[in-house]
């Protein structure tokens, strides 16, 4: 396994250049696979509140609700409580729910697999103890990693044209977004989960009244609302909010200009600009190809894999003016 495929926890990887036209801009923030480097985007996990600009921008739908409970059996008392006014409440707004008890990892692999098969839209809840590696399944005392959970669940989301939904009430959930890398299709339209630690009281006097809202609805922003402890993750914003950061710091301005700077620095300090060529040409080929780099197409190109195709509600133009 290369470093390029460990966990991002903060570390940051070195550009390369040449003036043939092959600069690396992803540094600092984006590794050459596209996986975000949150410490050096300035984003901190337990930063990650809910935001006003963390809403759904598309039209969100769901036909059935997934429970996946990986409790041992003397600890459900509390989800048993919570699902059986649930399960009422999907019934009589005609809504599929289904609870299953997932004891190995190759059984809630598989039972996302027949999900996948089912087609649809549905909305997957993960209940069980978690950690900032994955959650922990009591059946065999197993540990299923969040980047199992996101590969497992990406398919489901590619047929489903983004619009699935994954709530958890796992604790350190959100560390799930660590998994993501945006050379590959976003793996949920949503997510939603707490950050640290989940108390059971918390679970149980906030999960019902937000699935009764999302039934009643569904309006999605309203219900997450009365998760209190919960945080909230999305596709179109993460690429958004990456992509300004990016700016900001590489491309756009006081950024810009400083990362020209230090390009021409490290060419001059390996020997790749001649003794005899005027330093300001040689800024302006930089600038020519750092504009090449971050124009309109790099918006293009993570659509199209990310977001697999789905223009986002914003443009590259937007883009360019939050990061200015």
């Amino acid at each position: 396994m290369s470093d390029l495929d460990l966990p991002v926890k903060g570390a940051s990887r070195p550009s390369d250049f040449t003036l043939d036209g092959q600069i690396q801009i992803e540094t600092g923030w984006l590794w050459p696979n596209g996986r975000v480097c949150h410490s050096a985007l300035n984003v901190n996990i337990r930063d990650f509140r809910k935001r006003e600009h963390q809403v759904f921008e598309s039209n969100f739908s769901f036909d059935r609700l997934v429970w996946l409970c990986g409790l041992a059996e003397d600890e459900r008392g509390p989800t048993r409580r919570v699902t059986e006014d649930l399960e009422a409440k999907a019934n009589s707004s005609h809504t599929a729910f289904e609870i299953y008890y997932p004891k190995s990892r190759f059984e809630l692999e598989g039972y996302l697999f027949a999900e996948l098969e089912r087609g649809g839209r549905p909305i997957i809840h993960l209940d069980s103890h978690g950690s900032e590696e994955g959650i922990w399944l009591a059946g065999d005392q197993s540990h299923v990693s969040w980047r199992s959970i996101c590969d497992a669940v990406r398919p489901i989301n590619i047929q489903s044209e983004n619009q699935t939904l994954v709530v958890s009430n796992c604790c350190f959930s959100m560390y799930a977004i660590f998994a993501i890398e945006l050379t590959q299709p976003t793996p949920f339209q949503g997510f939603i989960g707490p950050v640290d630690r989940y108390s059971v009281g918390e679970f149980e006097h906030s999960t019902l009244p937000f699935y009764r809202a999302l039934f009643e609805g569904p309006n999605i922003n309203a219900a997450i609302k009365l998760l209190s402890a919960h945080d909230v993750w999305l596709a179109d914003q993460f690429l958004l909010q990456t992509l300004v950061n990016y700016l900001k710091q590489e491309a756009v301005g006081k950024g810009g200009r400083k990362h020209v700077e230090e390009l021409l620095s490290r060419t001059k300090a390996e020997g790749k600009v001649l003794l005899n060529e005027p330093v300001t040409e040689v800024r302006k080929k930089l600038k020519s190809l750092l504009r090449e780099k971050t124009g309109p197409e790099l918006l293009d190109r993570f659509v199209g894999t990310f977001l697999f195709g789905q223009k986002p509600a914003y443009t590259y133009t937007d883009i360019i003016n939050f990061a200015r």
